[in-house]
Formats: C-alpha cells, sequence, structure tokens
C-alpha cells in the first residue's frame, strides 16, 4: 500500500513539474523581453538596413584594436549612421551605429558612445550585449569591459536607437561624431 502510495505522488509531481515548465519558460521570457524593453535593435535595424541610407565609415574610423577585441570590421567598407551630438550631464555626447561583419561574415550591429570616454558595444542577434569595448580619456589603449559595468550605458544607447530607428526610413543621416581617440 505504502509503494503504491508513493508511486502515485511521483506520478502526481511529475505531471505537476511537466505542467509548470511551459509556465516558468513563458515567465522567463516576459523577464527578458521587459529587460530589453520589448524590443530587439538588432532585428530592427536588420529589418531597416536596405532603406536606412548609410554612409561609408573611413577605413580608420574603427580604431583597430576594437576591431580585434569585438571580432569585427569586415564589412569593406563597414556602414554607419549617426546621431547629431546630445549634451547631457554637460558633456557632448556623439553616437553612432554601424553595420559590419563578424569573423564568419555575418551582418553584426555595433554601437558606439563617444563622450569623454569612448564605447563600442555589439548587439547579439538577440538584441543584447555581446561584447563592449572601452576606451578611457587619457588612456592609451581600448580594453573590454565587463558586460555588467557596460550595461546601463548600453541600455540608454539601445533606446536612443531603438526611438532613432523607429523613424529612419529614405531620410539622410546625420552627421558623423568626433573621430574616436587613437588608441597607441
Amino acid at each position: 500500500m505504502k509503494n503504491h502510495i508513493s508511486r502515485s505522488f511521483i506520478a502526481i509531481a511529475r505531471i505537476l513539474f511537466l505542467l509548470a515548465i511551459p509556465t516558468v519558460l513563458g515567465l522567463a521570457g516576459q523577464i527578458v523581453a521587459a529587460q530589453t524593453g520589448g524590443y530587439n535593435l538588432f532585428k530592427e535595424v536588420m529589418a531597416k538596413k536596405d532603406t536606412i541610407v548609410w554612409k561609408n565609415a573611413p577605413d580608420n574610423f574603427i580604431p583597430v584594436p576594437v576591431c580585434s577585441l569585438l571580432q569585427v570590421c569586415g564589412g569593406n567598407p563597414d556602414k554607419f549612421i549617426a546621431l547629431a551630438p546630445a549634451t547631457e550631464g554637460g558633456q557632448k555626447v556623439g553616437r553612432g551605429l554601424f553595420l559590419t561583419k563578424d569573423a564568419k561574415h555575418a551582418d553584426t550591429i555595433m554601437l558606439l558612445n563617444q563622450a569623454l570616454d569612448v564605447y563600442f558595444f555589439l548587439v547579439s542577434p538577440d538584441g543584447t550585449l555581446q561584447k563592449a569595448a572601452y576606451h578611457q580619456a587619457g588612456a592609451s589603449s581600448w580594453l573590454p569591459i565587463a558586460n555588467s559595468l557596460a550595461q546601463p550605458a548600453f541600455d540608454k544607447d539601445k533606446k536612443i536607437w531603438h526611438d532613432r530607428i523607429a523613424q529612419l526610413g529614405g531620410a539622410p543621416a546625420a552627421a558623423a561624431p568626433a573621430q574616436p581617440a587613437p588608441a597607441q
């Protein structure tokens, strides 16, 4: 009798577990959507890449160490658009969005945030931050930066670009931001 009850209990527990999996997965998807603002910048850019008025990036526009750190810059030439510089906290900030290729020659999206310090953010196909490169003002080299440290700046830039991409079509691209500080 005890053995029969424990088997029934195990069978019921298994059924409840299997019924709970879709609920848990649905909640996980909602959490991810909430974290990304419910949008995927990578997919938005890819959907409009043929209607965006891109400019060819000069050969040295993306510093070589950034290309190496993020394993990109195979666009030949890379394409970009830029937003007019904005003043935030009393400091000018330039923002750029790049269409380039990764080592496997797949289209890749990269964001540039250029203020006193400079960030390049590689956007993954799911719209999240894949990698980031950082150059501190006055420093002589580019560094990879942990996603947890770069995430706040990335989230802000991603939202700004999401809003801008929603408006883009055949309009001319904005002026380019100032050239990133050269790595030494």
